[in-house]
């Protein structure tokens, strides 16, 4: 009896095993292609793998069309910044549902930051970084520079610059579907084309706003001579870079009257003078060229502050007797710009 009820046992567990199988229902499988969506309106679609079914969306912006056992899914663009998320539901025959769920990123335009990009004859091409989610449009408001759009942002090519001067020109990007706008300046010259004629402001050493017209003249040695300034003097600068030139602490000035010998020092805005044999840092005060309405003009910044974390506000020529004592400071020039 033992024998048989184990045999019985063990027919009785097989019988409800199979049972249970046999009534599992078989779950259904779809394919499901594209639909992890960027945020520029496309398709994917979903394969019912020739299972009889009907699809439902969640949100208006994710629409459905069936044809067949193939459900497209079509999305519309996604302008706000956040991504977002909707569900597709499928109904088969016989009431069981599946939800799949759709993706799609939030849109996008950024553009580097800059004031400006600046063009030589000898580097004719620059590049500025722009990622969007949507397509935009690039317009120049001259002919002598042509852009093409890669996958990095925009390449801008300069035709050679012949006249001797500074030329610029301003570049409008425009992303309608995102409703942003960015707007830039284009430069093409050399530190040569800003030789000539200039008019200076600065605030002197007795704090007064003072305006003179200068000379800016290449030195046989490389060097730039500004001519003009008041007392004679003839401030020299360093070209630092294709586009710049600096005013550097501690240059060398010549002989001031024929009896003292004249440096470049630092200045505050407070009127603090810096000088070069005590100031650690050999701060260079390094031009930046900038178009207006009114006409072109370089403003002077400082490369770093002083070493007591002020910031330099401008330049002063210091007189120094023939054993190096300071004598005092023949004139400041805080502030400056040129301006033609």
């Amino acid at each position: 009896m033992k024998k048989t009820s184990i045999i019985l046992c063990a027919l009785a567990t097989g019988f409800f095993t199979g049972c249970s199988d046999d009534d599992e229902a078989v779950k259904p499988q779809v394919t499901v292609v594209d639909i992890n969506f960027k945020a520029a309106a496309s398709e994917g679609y979903i394969l019912l793998n020739g299972q009889h079914a009907t699809a439902v969306s969640s949100d208006n912006w994710c629409r459905l069309k069936q044809d067949g056992d193939t459900i497209f899914v079509t999305v519309e663009d996604n302008t706000d910044i956040e991504g977002r998320n909707a569900i597709v539901t499928i109904t088969y025959a016989d009431g069981t549902q599946k939800q799949i769920p759709i993706n799609q990123q939030g849109g996008f335009f950024r553009v580097e930051a800059t004031e400006g990009l600046h063009a030589t004859d000898s580097i004719n091409a620059v590049s500025l970084s722009v990622t969007s989610a949507f397509e935009y449009t690039v317009n120049i408001s001259s002919d002598w520079v042509s852009y093409e759009k890669n996958e990095e942002g925009i390449t801008f090519t300069f035709k050679k610059n012949l006249s001797g001067f500074p030329r610029h020109t301003s570049v409008n990007i425009d992303c309608e579907k995102m409703n942003k706008q960015f707007t830039t300046s284009l430069y093409q010259y050399s530190v040569d084309d800003l030789m000539g004629e200039w008019t200076a402001h600065f605030i002197n050493s007795r704090n007064q706003p003072t305006t003179c017209n200068v000379t800016l003249d290449r030195n046989t040695n490389g060097t730039i001579s500004v001519t003009g300034m008041p007392e004679n003097l003839v401030l020299k600068a360093q070209q630092t870079d294709e586009h710049s030139f600096a005013f550097k602490m501690g240059e060398d000035l010549g002989f001031f009257q024929d009896s003292y010998k004249i440096y470049l020092n630092g200045i505050s805005s407070d009127g603090t003078i810096y000088s070069f044999d005590t100031e650690k840092r050999k701060i260079s005060y390094t031009s930046s060229l900038k178009c207006t309405p009114e006409g072109y003009e370089c403003n002077f910044t400082a490369d770093s502050t002083f070493t007591d974390g002020i910031e330099m506000d401008g330049v002063v020529v210091t007189a120094y007797d023939q054993a190096g004592n300071k004598q005092g400071t023949v004139e400041a020039f805080r502030q400056l710009q040129l301006k033609r």
